[in-house]
């Protein structure tokens, strides 16, 4: 009996204990208010301004849907018997794309990227990213008439007679209005979270500071 009473004693004194630490932490917060306030506004206000100075990105998209030969007889390609030939390999050019646009205009500021979609065998998407709009345009008409003049030369090769040619066709092209980069809301809400766990941070440890120097 006596022991239950014993550890009953020492659960409610943690418990206690706890309460108190608590209190003096709430305490400590209460009192450190106005630092956290201020220190998380400051540092919010310092990524805003950083937000809306940089410099705005744009991105610029266009999609092609690789051209075809339709002959009336099968033809013997790679051991296969085929009626429809695509003019272009579409791994192949996205390949070619992305070496020849990416590498020469990075140093510009003009990001270019060629994927192709997953699901389809004959359909390119190219993205082009950069601050000005025009230069974006510009570059995706650049793309664009690159792959007609490869196009031409391959057609001719392909060309016999009753065969259809299916050229390759721009599916989309679209501009966006709105910057993709950078996203002032996240960066915005990110710092005033960190700067909010940081100032607690900073709050206890100026405290820690000021204790240690008292006890000596």
């Amino acid at each position: 009996m006596c022991k239950d009473k014993s550890l009953e004693q020492r659960v409610n004194n943690m418990i206690e204990d706890d309460e108190i630490d608590l209190r003096e932490l709430f305490k400590k917060l209460w009192k450190g208010k106005l630092f956290i306030i201020i220190f998380t506004l400051v540092v919010t206000i310092l990524a805003g301004i950083y937000a809306f100075l940089k410099t705005p990105i744009y991105n610029g998209t266009i999609s092609y849907e690789i051209g075809q030969v339709i002959t009336d007889k099968n033809i013997n390609l790679n051991n296969k018997e085929i009626s429809i030939i695509d003019i272009d390999d579409a791994s192949n050019l996205k390949e070619i794309i992305s070496r020849k646009f990416s590498t020469k205009d990075e140093e510009k500021g003009i990001f270019t990227n060629a994927l192709i979609p997953r699901g389809t065998s004959n359909i390119i998407v190219v993205d082009v990213q950069n601050s000005n709009k025009e230069k974006i345009n510009k570059k995706l008409d650049e793309i664009t008439k690159f792959i007609e003049t490869r196009q031409d030369k391959r057609i001719k090769f392909y060309s016999f007679n009753n065969a259809k040619i299916k050229k390759t066709s721009v599916l989309s092209k679209d501009i966006s209005s709105k910057a993709i980069k950078p996203n002032k809301k996240i960066i915005i809400a990110v710092a005033f979270v960190s700067g909010f766990i940081l100032s607690i941070f900073l709050l206890f440890f100026i405290d820690f500071i000021k204790s240690f120097k008292e006890e000596k």
